[in-house]
């Protein structure tokens, strides 16, 4: 585009003043290009284009000044130009200020977040972008600028430096009278040098580029800030300058206090401000409720947040006293009380002078003018408050526990603690149903009981109505008194079965002398009794009259005991471990040990109860491991029973395991030892009149020390099989009626002397089925070579043989078949084999009265002859008879 010099105005001398300035700056920084463009991109490509520009106006000086005709129709042009360039100017200052108004915004908007400690993702933060973006742009142009001046004047001080000294002064960079033009580093004049029309024209292209590029800056800005709508108090349907709604657009709403942002096609409310809004409503300094508190100016929280106790005690400095009697005597207006004296200390706090409350040495103390003292409990309560202490009589301690149980029962049960240590009481101590008395362990926590006959220790028969579970648990009960009462008991008087309580001991033992029952737990749905201990005083070397008639455990309801769980003991010295007493069912013994016993567990009911678990336990008793009579459905499994080396020889019967009048019985796997020599019988199971009975997989041990197996006396419907026995006299004895039943088969190294014993008429022969022996052959041979009697029990002789009669004498004989221990369906299978060389030789089978069965007579010839005999329940008959081959 060509100028004309001659028409000049004062709008094209300032655009050219302008012009000339930035082409200096320029210029003058060509030697250190490299440096400014790594700090603006932006820059050097401005300075690339202007560069271009002015070599082409430099090419072109010519057709400039001969085309001046022209100057006049481009003036307007210039003007139009420098219009442009003020509107950018002024759209790009309001571009800016509402960049900075966006800023406050987002700012005011992230302090509130941040008060609110909650990371939330706002939709402002694209504002804050924005923001941000327009703020790094201008923080860079200035930058950039300050360095510019800087560099161009060190350019132009350099430059002069070294035009001085190459030329001698007669060149020089810049414009001087009389001085010859000296090329910058981009190999150009400096505009200086050149006529004003030349300098006009660069000015102006600089002057257009810039107003372009403040234009393009302006639009991004608005761009990002075009979609912050004007606050408004309906939807707006198009964006504040008029063009469409674009996803992401924001707006507050006036009318209903909230902010939107178009969505998919549709406003809808930002929920992070939503968020915001809550998280702050919800927080607070001054105290509210549902509120959550915050510190105030001073960095804590207000009192009013704290609860009344704390806040009472936070602004009180408690009064000290010495006990409960100190404070009673106190008539000051304290809040607090510290209560110092040793097992009751404690925090009180003051009520006021209420009523309703009563005086119970522990827990409320009320002062002589009347005003109420509440003890600050973090619970359990503790029996030390109430006075109990190891230094107190008997009678104090009694009374403290007393007071103690009642409160924690009133205040609807509970664990009551006590501190370690040996503790002495006169009498009993009355526990309530809802109540358990918690020690610190079974030998540090002590309770020393004086009893006297028929007293009891731990007296749970206080039913207050509460029917939770009571107990105890970690603790010794020692009795320093006399033999008699229960250490523990629990009340057989409940006036409805399903009332009943649900005991729970745990960890309690037992030292001193004997109490008459450890444990006497009577009505009760279900409970337990676990890893407990007692040592009494009963000694199994001695003998067993006049000595302590304990028991370890009895259990017996007057309407029920359903469900004990009797685990985890250790019995030492009790006269009886367990006894089974009425309307006791269900029960579950397991887990333990019980020694030096007269009978391990044993039976006083007299009505029969159903249910019971058994084993695995060990059990050593001078007289009976399992005694049980009335007892039905029961579970014995894995049961050891002996007696002890050394026990006293009483000199009667011991048994391993006895059930009389039991029904419906199971067992497996029980040991049955022995290891004292007695005048009496050793029993390993006696069962008397039983029904039902499936005992199998049990074994007796010791030869020597034992006499019988398994001695029955009455038994129907029953299987006793797979029995290991040893060194026995009589491995089955069979008494009063028995029918419907099997036994064996038995296995040991040797054959009884007497291995089946059937006393009386009333065995079944029909019905009863008993087993081989393993000790005994399944087939032999028998040789007879002269004269001879012989009887042939089906329980010890095999019941195949072969028979030979040799020699060259006569004689003969004589087989006697016993129906004493013959069963129906017994048989002997006889092959008879007779070499006569001369003389005859005959051989007969006679019953127990000598009748005779069958005769077989000899001659001079050899004779081969089989013979099968089969018992019919009343007697030995010849089956079959046929003449064998050889």
């Amino acid at each position: 585009m060509a100028y004309n010099s001659a028409h000049t105005g004062p709008e094209i001398d300032a655009a050219v003043q302008l012009l000339g300035e930035i082409q200096e700056a320029k210029n003058s920084t060509a030697s250190d290009r490299q440096a400014v463009a790594g700090m603006a991109a932006t820059v050097a490509t401005q300075a690339a284009q202007v560069s271009s520009q002015a070599g082409s106006v430099s090419s072109n000086t010519a057709v400039v000044l001969a085309s001046a005709s022209a100057v006049e129709s481009d003036r307007a042009e210039v003007e139009q130009n420098t219009a442009l360039a003020l509107s950018a100017k002024e759209a790009a200052e309001d571009a800016q200020s509402q960049v900075l108004a966006a800023k406050e915004v987002v700012e005011i908007i992230q302090s509130a977040v941040s008060n609110a400690q909650v990371a939330v993702d706002l939709s402002e933060q694209n504002a804050g972008d924005s923001a941000s973006s327009a703020r790094s742009d201008r923080e860079i142009v200035e930058a950039l600028a300050i360095q510019t001046a800087d560099d161009r004047t060190s350019a132009a001080e350099s430059a002069a430096a070294a035009a001085a000294v190459v030329t001698g002064g007669t060149a020089t960079l810049q414009p001087e009278p009389g001085k010859i033009p000296l090329a910058k580093g981009d190999g150009r004049i400096d505009e200086g040098w050149l006529p004003s029309a030349i300098a006009r024209t660069s000015a102006l292209t600089e002057i257009s580029e810039k107003a372009d590029l403040a234009t393009a800056t302006a639009e991004a800005t608005e761009s990002r800030t075009a979609r912050y709508l004007a606050p408004a108090a309906v939807a707006p349907g198009q964006r504040d300058d008029g063009l469409p709604l674009q996803t992401g657009d924001i707006y507050f709403n006036t009318a209903d206090q909230t902010e939107y942002r178009y969505e998919n096609g549709g406003w809808r409310s930002n929920d992070s401000t939503k968020a915001v809004e809550l998280i702050n409503e919800r927080f607070s300094v001054d105290p509210a409720a549902g509120k959550t508190p915050v510190a105030g100016d001073d960095g804590k929280l207000p009192f009013g947040w704290m609860p009344t106790q704390t806040s009472q005690l936070a602004v009180t400095r408690p009064l000290v006293v010495d006990d409960y009697q100190d404070l009673r005597q106190q008539t000051g207006s304290e809040l607090t009380v510290l209560v110092t004296a040793d097992w009751i200390g404690g925090l009180f706090k003051s009520i006021g002078k209420a009523t309703g409350y009563l005086d119970d040495d522990a827990i409320t103390i009320i002062r002589n003018d009347g005003t109420v003292f509440l003890r600050i409990v973090i619970f359990p309560m503790m029996a030390n408050w109430f006075g109990l202490k190891p230094t107190a009589s008997r009678e104090e301690n009694s009374a403290a526990l007393e007071r103690a149980g009642l409160v924690v029962d009133r205040s609807g049960g509970g664990f009551l603690d006590f501190a370690p240590g040996a503790y002495n009481l006169a009498r009993a101590l009355p526990c309530y149903s809802g109540v358990k008395i918690r020690g610190p362990g079974m030998d540090d926590g002590i309770f020393d009981i004086q009893a006297v006959t028929d007293s009891v220790g731990f007296d749970f028969s206080f039913s207050s109505g509460s029917y939770n579970a009571g107990g105890a648990q970690d603790l010794t009960i020692y009795n320093s008194g006399v033999m008699g009462g229960s250490g523990i008991k629990t009340p057989v008087h409940e006036d409805g079965f399903l009332k009943a309580q649900k005991w729970e001991f745990e960890r309690i033992g037992f030292r001193g002398s004997s109490w008459k029952y450890y444990f006497d737990i009577g009505d009760c749905s279900q409970g337990y009794i676990r890893d407990w201990e007692v040592r009494g005083r009963y000694d199994a070397r001695l003998a067993d009259a006049g000595q302590d008639a304990s028991c370890s455990v009895r259990l017996s309801g007057a309407r029920g005991n359903v469900g004990m769980q009797i685990t985890g003991f250790r019995s030492i010295g009790a006269r009886y471990f367990i006894d089974l007493g009425e309307n006791v069912e269900g029960y579950y013994i397991d887990k333990g040990e019980a020694t030096n016993c007269w009978k391990g567990i044993t039976s006083s009911n007299v009505t029969p109860k159903p249910g019971g678990f058994i084993g695995p336990i060990h059990i050593s008793a001078n007289k009976a491991g399992i005694d049980l009579a009335n007892r039905n459905d029961m579970n014995i499994a894995k049961v050891q029973c002996y007696r002890s080396t050394g026990m006293f020889d009483h000199g009667t019967d011991w048994v391993g395991v006895k059930l009389d009048n039991c029904k419906r019985v199971e067992s497996a796997k029980p040991i049955i030892r022995n290891l004292v020599v007695s005048t009496g019988q050793q029993i390993t199971v006696d069962l008397v009149n039983c029904d039902k009975v499936m005992m199998d997989g049990f074994s007796q041990a010791e030869p020597g020390f034992m006499t019988a197996g398994i001695r029955v006396n009455g038994l129907t419907n029953s299987k006793i099989g797979d029995c290991g026995f040893d060194g026995l006299t009589t491995t089955l004895e069979l008494s009063g009626v028995v029918s419907n039943c099997s036994f064996g088969p038995f296995t040991g190294p040797s054959v009884p002397a007497a291995p089946v014993k059937f006393n009386g008429a009333g065995i079944d022969r029909l019905s009863v089925r008993v087993g081989q022996f393993s000790s005994v052959a399944d087939y032999d041979e028998k040789n007879f070579s002269a004269a001879a009697s012989e009887t042939w029990d089906p329980r010890r002789t095999p019941r195949r043989r072969k028979v030979n009669l040799t020699g060259s004498s006569a004689f003969d004989v004589t087989i006697t078949l016993p129906q004493g221990t013959a069963l129906r369906s017994d048989t002997f299978d006889v092959k008879v084999v007779i070499t006569s060389a001369s003389a005859s030789k005959n051989i007969k089978f006679v019953n127990d009265a000598g009748a005779t069965i069958y005769t077989l007579a000899g001659n001079t010839t050899n004779t081969f002859m089989k013979l099968i005999f089969l018992n019919n329940g009343a007697g030995w008959v010849i089956d079959d008879v046929h003449a064998s081959l050889s």
